[in-house]
């Protein structure tokens, strides 16, 4: 499988959840999904522990993470992020690399995670937005911020996370994705903006 197969079969899905199958917000935005009459799919790899069903999850081959389009992708991402790229084909790595996957052909993402500065996202998740950022002209991104229980939409103009009263309701293809440590609670709350 080649990365444009494989964009072409995730491109294929309409009302459908893009994640990557962790604890925490990955599993908790796929049982919306599929509470709501739409598809979940996990994007995985070999080895990755995944909290998902098996069903919903698709394995992507170590040639397609390890591909130079994903590896350019991490290098733009980290030129803003200003992190630590690991090792190619590590299992950290692979975790990154998935995340290219989870928002190549998606129109919106949502997130539970923790926004530690107007213009930065913690942890793992970062790296998934801002390659979504990196390759959309008006990107569409909320976030529940798990540091202060309220919902926030990222403004593309100024490049700062600013915390509004709803956000739409996940439709059309959309990722979900977040902290492994979002709980139950966070995304129920989540959920009471959504219009």
């Amino acid at each position: 499988m080649t990365i444009d197969e494989l964009a072409s079969l995730l491109a294929d899905f309409q009302d459908v959840c893009y994640s990557g199958g962790a604890a925490g917000a990955d599993r908790l935005f796929g049982l919306w999904a599929t509470a709501n009459g739409q598809h979940e799919i996990h994007l995985s790899f070999k080895k990755h522990k995944h909290h998902v069903t098996e069903e919903t999850i698709l394995e992507l081959p170590q040639s397609i993470l390890s591909d130079k389009s994903v590896q350019d992708k991490l290098r733009k991402a980290n030129n803003t992020l200003n992190r630590k790229i690991p090792e190619i084909g590590s299992y950290v790595y692979n975790l990154l690399a998935r995340n290219a996957f989870q928002v190549i052909v998606t129109e919106r993402v949502y997130a539970l995670a923790k926004i530690v500065a107007p213009d930065q996202i913690d942890g793992g998740t970062a790296w998934a937005i801002q390659m979504f950022i990196d390759t959309r002209v008006a990107p569409e991104i909320y976030v529940y911020n798990l540091l202060d229980n309220k919902p926030y939409i990222y403004d593309y103009i100024t490049g700062v996370y600013k915390e509004v009263i709803t956000v739409p309701t996940p439709h059309g293809k959309w990722t979900g994705i977040g902290s492994r440590s979002a709980t139950k609670i966070d995304m129920d709350s989540f959920t009471t903006y959504f219009k």
